[in-house]
């Protein structure tokens, strides 16, 4: 993850400046998605795990 968004910060000076910030933030939106995403399943596994010890 810490790659692509190295990667697309990296853009700056291949492409125009909009596109660059248009690519910052749509990484930032990706991270952010991406980190709810991974709370979300650890939520899930935590519930299972608790399911399952009382079984």
């Amino acid at each position: 993850m810490a790659v692509f968004l190295f990667g697309l910060e990296g853009l700056g000076g291949v492409v125009g400046e909009d596109l660059s910030q248009f690519g910052e933030d749509a990484a930032k939106d990706f991270a952010g998605k991406f980190d709810d995403l991974e709370a979300t399943v650890n939520e899930k596994s935590e519930q299972l795990v608790q399911d399952l010890a009382t079984k």
